[in-house]
């Protein structure tokens, strides 16, 4: 999975990427800075390692990008390019400047740059469909639909404010506009910041995300816990934000998480809501998937108060499913497959 971070020119969206990823490297293209990896860890893991005995552990990451189109780059002639550059990513990750600007005009600042890039987009497509439908080639009402996102456009609001049936979303979701990305907001925090209308206004408008304070978490970064602890709290921050992290991508993209446990790796991995045994399976590996036979699952709580695997068997905790089981949040999962 892909991700970008976007943001004004000096939010602070390296500094950020650096956090995540660890990484300065640059990634050859012009809207783009930085790419590295983001490993998204789940102290699960290390929970399931110490209880089988695993000699590594595993984790989901997130290809991440620190994208400049709408920060220094943002030229709104060239908005198509914008467009195009943001074609394939599964979440943007939207920093905001709330330490030198208005936390509230940075945010509209981005989110106009996203409407317009959208816009002059939409209308391209728009003429492109007519000829489609005068043609024969494509319904009418798809046309109407673009009429829809080009009025809600041009009213400067992003197309994630309209309500979609199933059916549009996925026609729409070829097109690949930005404003239907997933957006996940950052909140770039100072010391007695106030913040709390802002937040109030953001989760008013569905969008998930967490206060963090971005110089501090980098001085922080190879400190004991225990004292980032300490000094989080002197500086007036009572929680880790890590913590938040990965329950916010996984509501944001609308993803749970499944473990596997062996002597040889504890390892965490990401599926969409609503999948089965088999897809878990076939994340793992193609080949369980086309082996298939049967799938042990149990809770990660239940295996953890066990204190091993037999145990919870014993108890009654293990369930035997088939492929099509659909399988819940935080299952620890064995495959039993033909070789």
């Amino acid at each position: 999975m892909k991700a970008a971070i976007i943001g004004t020119r000096y939010a602070g969206k390296t500094t950020l990427f650096q956090l995540l990823t660890h990484a300065s490297s640059h990634a050859g293209q012009v809207m783009f800075s930085g790419v590295g990896e983001w490993i998204l860890r789940d102290p699960a893991v290390e929970d399931l390692q110490r209880l089988m005995g695993s000699a590594r552990t595993g984790f989901p990451a997130l290809e991440v990008y620190d994208f400049e189109g709408f920060g220094k780059m943002w030229n709104e002639e060239k908005a198509g390019l914008v467009f195009s550059h943001l074609q394939g990513f599964d979440l943007l990750i939207h920093l905001i400047n709330g330490v030198t600007q208005d936390p509230v005009e940075d945010f509209e600042t981005v989110d106009l740059r996203m409407i317009l890039t959208d816009l002059d987009s939409a209308e391209r497509i728009r003429k492109r469909i007519t000829k489609e439908i005068q043609a024969g080639k494509r319904d009418a009402k798809l046309g109407d639909l673009l009429d829809r996102c080009i009025e809600t456009l041009e009213s400067n609001r992003p197309l994630s404010s309209l309500s979609f049936r199933p059916s549009e979303r996925k026609q729409l979701k070829g097109f690949g506009f930005v404003t239907l990305l997933p957006r996940l907001w950052v909140l770039n925090v100072e010391e007695g910041g106030r913040y709390a209308s802002f937040v109030q206004m953001l989760k008013e408008r569905g969008l998930l995300g967490l206060e963090f304070n971005v110089a501090l978490e980098t001085e922080l970064l190879d400190m004991d816990p225990s004292e980032q602890g300490e000094i989080r709290q002197a500086y007036g921050f009572e929680e880790d934000p890590w913590k938040k992290v990965l329950p916010l991508v996984k509501q944001t993209l609308q993803l749970m998480t499944f473990y596997t446990a062996n002597e040889r790796e504890a390892r965490a991995w990401l599926v969409h809501e609503g999948a089965t045994a088999i897809d878990a399976a076939a994340t793992i590996h193609k080949d369980l998937a086309e082996g298939f036979i049967k799938a042990e699952i149990v809770a990660f709580e239940d295996l953890l108060a066990a204190g091993s695997w037999k145990e919870a068997r014993d108890k009654g905790k293990v369930r035997i499913v088939g492929k099509d089981h659909p399988i819940a949040d935080r299952d620890v999962i064995l495959i039993r497959f033909r070789g």
